[in-house]
């Protein structure tokens, strides 16, 4: 008897995010897209600063972006969703395409092209180049089935989910710990805030290496965002990630702390999104407080040692005064929390696990 099954597969899907402050442009995008079987509205900003947000929170594959904001210049936020998230962008412009695409290519658009009317075959021509430039992208690539009935799920490669952590004053030992306890398998990047006396990180770096088989190192500007790989920020530098890289910014005579979780956790707030998970270890003073809590707006999850078995409790005491955390755990609970928490992203790797 002959099967009556098909061996059709449907399209994958793209997300779209659409960045218009005009309401009426908004009511057009909503009402029209879901005609495209292949297109999902992830999400609607009327400004720079919401763009930003829910590009951090729905991980679109592709951002149609109104170039004229009221909140921010349009190459600004091309240039944050291009090169610290590494979405594709796609610049719509009411001026002649001509005088804005130097500026915008510069930002890093994929296309700039003229924003027409509010007519159907003008949404054609839109889903068109949305296909177009969602297909020329390795995330959205790496995201399609690889065969009828299965689908990629290894993360060797953005997106994966990131840990990022902070510590201070008895943090080494802690830190030593966890990372003796984590799989050789452990299938995220780590980057580590660890305030230290100047010219101790080499030695730091080499005594967590003695008890753990993730590689171990002390971060370098514009060197490649690796899972299974421990990032130590270096002396006299921040360190910073985007969705492909680490980077290391000169700390100015200014700065109060040197280096900063909070900066550290801010860029993994705005390139990670949901796919960020912080650790606030034993320390003085406060840093990464106000890190965790823009990981935890934009939908990470924040983890801090318990403040009671800490050497010093601080900085983990300041997160959960900011009711910044997700959990409070022991320095001994904390390797496994982190092995079940980013297994979930294994699982389903194109969406946030749960809180």
């Amino acid at each position: 008897m002959m099967s009556t099954s098909s061996n059709t597969t449907r399209p994958p899907v793209i997300r779209v995010l659409v960045v218009d402050d005009s309401r009426l442009a908004q009511k057009y995008f909503r009402e029209n897209l879901h005609r495209y079987k292949d297109i999902q509205l992830v999400g609607l900003a009327g400004t720079g600063e919401e763009a930003l947000s829910l590009a951090a929170t729905h991980r679109p594959h592709v951002v149609v972006l109104d170039i004229v904001l009221p909140d921010m210049e349009g190459e600004e936020v091309c240039a944050r969703l291009t090169r610290q998230m590494g979405i594709p962008v796609i610049a719509v412009t009411s001026l002649d395409v001509a005088e804005v695409e130097r500026v915008m290519r510069q930002a890093g658009a994929s296309l700039v092209i003229p924003k027409k009317g509010l007519r159907p075959e003008h949404m054609d021509e839109l889903v068109h180049y949305i296909r177009h430039v969602a297909s020329q992208a390795p995330r959205f690539r790496n995201e399609r089935p690889t065969s009828r009935g299965s689908a990629t799920t290894a993360l060797t490669q953005p997106p994966f989910p990131i840990v990022v952590i902070a510590a201070s004053t008895g943090g080494p030992p802690i830190l030593r710990k966890i990372f003796a306890a984590l799989p050789a398998t452990f299938p995220a990047p780590i980057a580590v805030v660890q305030h230290i006396v100047t010219g101790m990180i080499q030695e730091t770096q080499r005594w967590l290496q003695e008890v753990t088989p993730l590689h171990v190192t002390i971060a370098e500007h514009n060197m490649p965002l690796r899972a299974g790989t421990i990032y130590l920020a270096p002396d006299n530098y921040h360190l910073t990630v985007t969705r492909y890289r680490v980077h290391t910014i000169a700390i100015a005579s200014s700065d109060t702390v040197r280096p900063s979780a909070d900066v550290l956790f801010s860029s993994a707030a705005t390139a990670f999104g949901p796919w960020a998970i912080a650790v606030v270890l034993s320390g003085m003073g406060d840093d990464g407080a106000e890190g965790a809590l823009r990981i935890r707006h934009a939908g990470g999850y924040v983890i801090v040692q318990d403040p009671s078995e800490a050497p010093i409790g601080s900085m983990p005491r300041a997160v959960i005064k900011r009711q910044a955390h997700h959990v409070i755990l022991p320095a001994q609970d904390i390797p496994q929390h982190l092995v079940e928490r980013v297994r979930q992203y294994i699982i389903n790797p194109t969406e946030k696990p749960n809180p």
